[in-house]
């Protein structure tokens, strides 16, 4: 191992004045295979509750990378007010069209209940349906209140009919290392062919019950 070759390609996206050293870089915008990695409700310190998808990039310069995306169905803010529809609707959306990728219909009885209830139901629905591939969309949008922490908008797609699995040993090795470069045009993915089933996990490829997020949410 060179380590100054390796100090220079980790310093080099790396901001040793505020970067959580635990962390990694976000994915940049784009569209990637992936895999439903886990599928939980989580709830943090802060109060916030949320169901929780971690979704692993599977192929490419980002294999083995992890994107967190979370959906709230909170109908009250912090202050007590009620949260806008559409924002609720937004998430609700999110959720079924992600579940739709891997094979679930969300139905509106999974949302009978309290909150808490609701993310219990989706996410032991979701269980069966961990390691099934889909295309995962990231759009980015302007902060104004926190420019260098742009907004990130999320889209699902079916898994490409060409998409190739890792193995076991390839996806456990990979680590990120480099500058973060954004990625061409995003591709375009395919619709799958009627009777076709998708890609499965490959045989012993081993999932991470305990996934952690480490980075910072984006809100106080």
């Amino acid at each position: 191992m060179d380590l100054s070759k390796l100090a220079a390609s980790t310093l080099s996206s790396f901001d040793a004045k505020k970067d959580n050293v635990n962390g990694q870089a976000e994915l940049p915008a784009g569209t990637y295979n992936t895999i439903l990695e886990q599928a939980e409700h989580r709830a943090y310190d802060s109060g916030y509750d949320c169901l929780l998808f971690v979704l692993t990039v599977i192929d490419g310069k980002y294999v083995g990378r992890k994107e967190f995306v979370r959906a709230s169905l909170a109908t009250k803010k912090k202050d007590g007010s009620d949260m806008p529809d559409f924002v609720v609707s937004k998430n609700i959306k999110l959720i079924a069209k992600l579940a739709a990728q891997v094979g679930l219909a969300i139905t509106p009885d999974m949302f009978a209940g309290n909150e808490t209830d609701c993310y219990e139901k989706i996410s032991q629905a979701l269980y069966p349906y961990k390691g099934k591939p889909l295309t995962m969309i990231i759009a980015e949008s302007p902060n104004k209140k926190d420019p260098s922490r742009p907004y990130r908008n999320y889209d699902f797609g079916p898994a490409k009919q060409t998409m190739q699995m890792p193995t076991p040993d390839q996806f456990n090795a990979a680590m990120p290392t480099g500058t973060p470069q954004q990625p061409t045009q995003p591709m375009q993915t395919a619709q799958p062919q009627q009777g076709q089933p998708l890609p499965q996990a490959p045989q012993g490829f081993q999932w991470n019950p305990n996934v952690k997020s480490t980075d910072d949410l984006p809100f106080d």
